[in-house]
């Protein structure tokens, strides 16, 4: 399996879209959460990362890599898809979810540091990231502040954004990955 730089680079930034377009409405939904839910998520969210970082020997190459990766991306299309089915009473299984996903942060960040050298691919998956999550909270305020609607509203149709953006994010990760016969081979 081989990484194709310039898909991977644009995940990225649908990745970092998302984030930002998400941030607003991640606020609103989990406005009725007690504050003992986010204690009790950042306990397992650092018990299971550190888990996974002393599994780093078998988890670090580029299979495991694309499996996670998929993952965590078909876990946030879920997440969309069952909000806009179930809006309201959704802010706990949004919050477990979102935590399952934040587990995966550093073993990503790893990765990614290993299989997309050298710095020059680096820096411009990292603009990449700071770029798309600059759009998307740009795009989320704006949208936002010309949507005259209740919140919930506003959330609501701000997933159907969302939904394009994580089928786009998972449209370049499949073209990111591609079969070869190198195990970390980035290609141009």
């Amino acid at each position: 399996m081989r990484i194709e730089k310039r898909y991977f680079i644009a995940y990225k930034f649908f990745n970092n879209l998302f984030a930002g377009l998400s941030l607003g409405a991640i606020f609103i939904i989990y406005a009725d959460l007690a504050p003992n839910i986010f204690s009790i998520g950042g306990f397992a969210l650092s018990i299971v990362s550190l888990g996974i970082a002393l599994l780093y020997s078998k988890l670090i190459n580029i299979k495991a890599f694309f499996f996670v990766t998929v993952l965590i991306e078909l876990l946030a299309l879920w997440t969309v898809i069952y909000y806009l089915f179930q809006p309201n009473n959704t802010a706990i299984v949004i919050y477990i979810c979102y935590q399952i996903m934040f587990v995966f942060g550093n073993y990503t960040l790893r990765t990614e540091t290993i299989f997309l050298q050298p710095i020059k691919t680096l820096t411009a998956l990292d603009s990449s990231k700071q770029i798309g999550y600059i759009a998307g909270l740009a795009a989320s305020s704006l949208f936002y502040s010309l949507f005259a609607a209740e919140k919930l509203t506003q959330i609501y149709y701000m997933h159907f954004a969302l939904l394009f953006v994580q089928i786009l994010a998972l449209y370049c990760v499949f073209r990111a990955f591609r079969k070869g016969s190198e195990n970390t081979k980035v290609i141009d």
